[in-house]
């Protein structure tokens, strides 16, 4: 960021990314994949079933709930 410290526009636009990238990724994973079972109402069994079992389905990237928040 000292690259930029001149141009706070620039910052602006690149600080949430660094944050969604490192800090934010869990929940904003496990929210997109709520959202994705709410909109697509057939699916949400399966949506329900990946937020309620990811380790047991190998996906290790989306932590439990409680971990998330």
């Amino acid at each position: 960021m000292i690259v930029f410290r001149k141009n706070t526009i620039m910052q602006l636009i690149l600080i949430p990314r660094v944050l969604l990238g490192n800090t934010l990724f869990p929940p904003c994973l496990r929210l997109c994949v709520w959202l994705a079972g709410k909109l697509m109402k057939s699916k949400s069994d399966r949506s329900n079933h990946l937020l309620r079992n990811t380790r047991r389905v190998g996906f290790y990237h989306l932590l439990p709930g409680r971990e998330s928040v």
